[in-house]
């Protein structure tokens, strides 16, 4: 469960369903609607795009470049908003939440892995890995455990600062949460 603390009032549990195979929607997308305006025109992005995970489930997005990737990335986490349709998470509704919410919530709960990383390159892995957290309030003893079981789980632990492939494992400990990968490389494992 992931946490929802004030924003209850988003939060409905009858809005799960369940798969025939008994598991229970993680992410729902109801008739998503997105587009932008370029010049005079507008292109429109997603329409009426619907769709549902478990949790657990890997899940790949393909797809050409412009066809809308990183921009339903962007819905699911609640970076940006769609102009129609839902986003539950976990039974919250993300499109419900004003912004400050919506931010407050992803810094806890959701993680990104982003293709360039967006490390601190002044800060070690330890800080880069436990920023998140300080953000969100501070660095509890619960916190820091958590910080050392996500760098045990990509091999950064005992912490050292290394180059190359460490990036990655090191951008993937900071990902904490419900994932969200833009342009993931093939090596992100390693």
């Amino acid at each position: 469960m992931l946490a929802h603390s004030s924003i209850d009032a988003t939060y409905e549990a009858a809005s799960r369903t369940t798969r025939a195979d008994g598991r229970e929607a993680f992410i729902r997308l109801e008739s998503l609607l997105k587009s932008y305006r370029e010049g005079d025109r507008t292109r429109v992005v997603l329409d009426g795009a619907s769709a549902w995970f478990a949790r657990g489930e890997f899940t790949a997005i393909v797809g050409q470049s412009g066809s809308g990737k990183s921009t339903l990335l962007n819905l699911i986490s609640g970076i940006d908003q769609p102009d129609g349709g839902a986003i539950w998470l976990d039974g919250l509704n993300l499109t419900a939440l004003p912004e400050r919410q919506r931010t407050l919530f992803r810094r806890g709960n959701i993680g990104f892995i982003f293709q360039f990383f967006n490390l601190i390159p002044t800060l070690t892995v330890w800080e880069n890995v436990v920023l998140p957290l300080e953000l969100a309030g501070g660095l509890s003893d619960a916190g820091q455990e958590r910080a050392r079981a996500l760098l045990d789980s990509v091999g950064l632990l005992p912490v050292r600062d290394i180059p190359g492939a460490a990036l990655r494992r090191r951008a993937t400990a900071r990902g904490h949460g419900a994932g969200a990968c833009s342009r993931p490389h093939a090596g992100a494992g390693r």
